[in-house]
């Protein structure tokens, strides 16, 4: 059985999405990153990097978003997640690298400048700056969900995590997804909750 570790409203939330998307069985293991879980050496034997998520395979472990989308891509076909063409498919992963290499790290400096400055006031001139060097937000914006009317695809699952930050609009997929008290139909109990977006 695949065991995700994952933090709520975090970036993991893509690949918990996907992994009940793709109606595999995986157990989803909680790591506390507001308390410093990620870093005791329990969770650093699993994942050195202390980061969530990490997906624990019968293969061994796989970390980085862009990764485990399309790991389970690959392994769930059935549920048709992504691109089935080399070119889409990797086109996507363009899109998801991104998300993960740039705007994660932007974000990062946007809401814990903590981890880059000691001062308050260079805390404060970190935020603005930041801001700024995002440009033009049209990358942020994935491509047309494929048909299929509202079947979830890895572009939305990798993009909502970043999408509530930065225009607070909500995926017309996520909607009948999104729980009214933190658990339904495929989502676990103990989630995190509703996310605000």
């Amino acid at each position: 059985m695949l065991r995700l570790f994952y933090a709520p409203n975090a970036c993991s939330l893509a690949p918990h999405i996907a992994l009940n998307e793709a109606g595999a069985d995986y157990e989803a293991v909680l790591i506390d990153t507001k308390n410093g879980e990620q870093r005791t050496a329990a969770y650093l034997a699993i994942n050195p990097k202390a980061r969530v998520p990490s997906l624990a395979t019968d293969r061994g472990i796989l970390t980085e978003v862009p990764v485990l989308l399309g790991y389970i891509a690959r392994n769930f076909p059935k549920a048709e997640l992504a691109p089935t063409d080399g070119f889409d498919f990797f086109e996507m992963q363009s899109f998801n690298t991104y998300l993960a290499s740039t705007i994660h790290i932007t974000y990062a400096h946007l809401f814990r400048p903590e981890r880059y400055a000691d001062s308050d006031a260079a805390n404060a001139d970190l935020r603005p700056n930041t801001a700024k060097s995002l440009g033009d937000p049209t990358p942020l914006t994935p491509r047309p969900q494929p048909a299929g009317g509202d079947r979830a695809h890895l572009y939305q699952m990798a993009h909502l995590p970043f999408n509530r930050h930065h225009d607070g609009t909500v995926h017309d997929w996520w909607k009948p997804r999104q729980p009214a008290c933190g658990s339904g139909p495929w989502f676990p109990a103990g989630f995190g909750g509703p996310l605000t977006l």
